[in-house]
């Protein structure tokens, strides 16, 4: 299975895949959060990093069998302007 991770965060859709017992072949991420990618990067090995999701080339990836994705929430949160 590929999966491609929009706004990937520190990919809890990769560990919700794993805790599934989901057969990943490829798993994406999108994701522009220095720190974010970090701790992914640190905890899961196999997520490859495709960078933002305005500059996806979808000719270069395998089909997708599995798209997830969160829409970021700066601007609702405490940390935001929460408009």
């Amino acid at each position: 299975m590929n999966v491609l991770s929009l706004f990937g965060g520190i990919e809890v859709g990769y560990v919700a895949c794993k805790e599934l017992e989901l057969d990943i072949e490829n798993y994406y991420s999108s994701e522009i959060c220095p720190n974010a990618i970090k701790v992914v990067k640190d905890n899961h090995s196999k997520v490859k990093h495709i960078g933002s999701v305005t500059e996806i080339n979808m000719s270069k990836l395998p089909k997708i069998d599995l798209l997830v994705g969160g829409s970021p929430c700066q601007s609702f949160s405490f940390s935001g302007k929460r408009n």
